[in-house]
């Protein structure tokens, strides 16, 4: 996987960096988590404070464009982007647990055979 930084940004208003990077990889697109890991690293930031927004690729194509933000604080990380982002992971991991474990399928009704009476003809 390999980074690359196309437009780095300071936003002195929020306290942030606003990164514009391109991506390349080999196989699957990366998750978001595995993008942030990258920035961090490359940038010397926390994790915590890294936000990935959106992840851009054209069908076929190696290489994803997005835009990512490193706060300078988690105080100023909760102030611009709320509760919300931070909240919304956990609870997209939750789903992908409840999601693997086999569902209960329900048991067939039972069928109720339906006697009518017989008329007599006379």
């Amino acid at each position: 996987m390999k980074l690359e930084i196309n437009n780095e940004k300071v936003n002195r208003l929020l306290h942030r960096t606003e990164l514009d990077c391109t991506i390349t990889f080999v196989g699957a697109t990366p998750t978001k988590k595995e993008i942030t890991k990258e920035i961090a690293t490359k940038k010397h930031a926390e994790e915590k404070r890294t936000i990935v927004d959106s992840i851009k690729q054209e069908y076929g194509k190696k290489e994803a464009s997005f835009f990512a933000k490193i706060y300078e604080s988690e105080n100023s990380l909760e102030k611009v982007e709320g509760k919300q982002k931070k909240e919304e992971e956990p609870a997209k991991e939750k789903e992908e647990e409840t999601s693997t474990e086999p569902k209960e399928t329900p048991a067939e009704p039972e069928k109720k055979a339906e006697e009518k009476p017989e008329e007599k003809k006379e």
